[in-house]
């Protein structure tokens, strides 16, 4: 038997039953997208952003921004009960980068400290807290436009309903 050239039926019939094989492994439906910890999980992941910001802090005072942040971090769950996860969340890695408009690029390899976190099943986060470090009740911290941030991606959660493939 000679290998090489294909006739164009065979290479349909071919193409029709990987189409087929691929088709019913794809979900056949909708699927409820859910996180499904359990007590011990150890997960690790990159978190990349690219944003650019306008500032306006007051009359004639506006700052332009361009921010990179790329970190590796590891989670543990610490406890799955009822639906939420206590999990603790360290970055083991992070590179900043911050580009004022028209300056010049700060590059920062700090980490933020470690922090517990409680989420639900649709990734809800509804308590954050640092580890390892007791705040000053007399230091107060202006707030931080990465703090705002990182509340308002707290609050994004993953569809409540089902999710069919191709939904947007």
């Amino acid at each position: 038997m000679k290998l090489g050239r294909m006739t164009r039926p065979c290479a349909t019939a071919w193409a029709v039953l990987l189409l087929a094989v691929g088709l019913s492994a794809a979900p056949s439906g909708a699927v409820t997208l859910r996180y499904k910890l359990k007590t011990g999980d150890k997960l690790a992941y990159r978190d990349q952003l690219a944003m650019a910001m306008d500032f306006s802090a007051g009359v004639g005072e506006a700052e332009k921004v361009q921010l990179r942040i790329d970190s590796r971090l590891r989670e543990t769950v610490k406890a799955a009960k009822d639906g939420v996860y206590t999990v603790d969340v360290e970055t083991t890695e992070s590179t900043t980068e911050r580009t004022p408009a028209g300056g010049k690029t700060v590059k920062s390899d700090d980490k933020s400290d470690p922090e517990r976190i409680k989420i639900d099943e649709q990734g809800l986060v509804s308590e954050r807290k640092t580890l390892g470090k007791t705040p000053d009740k007399n230091d107060e911290e202006p707030i931080d436009a990465l703090d705002v941030l990182q509340h308002i991606l707290d609050r994004l959660a993953l569809p409540a309903g089902d999710v069919s493939p191709g939904d947007t």
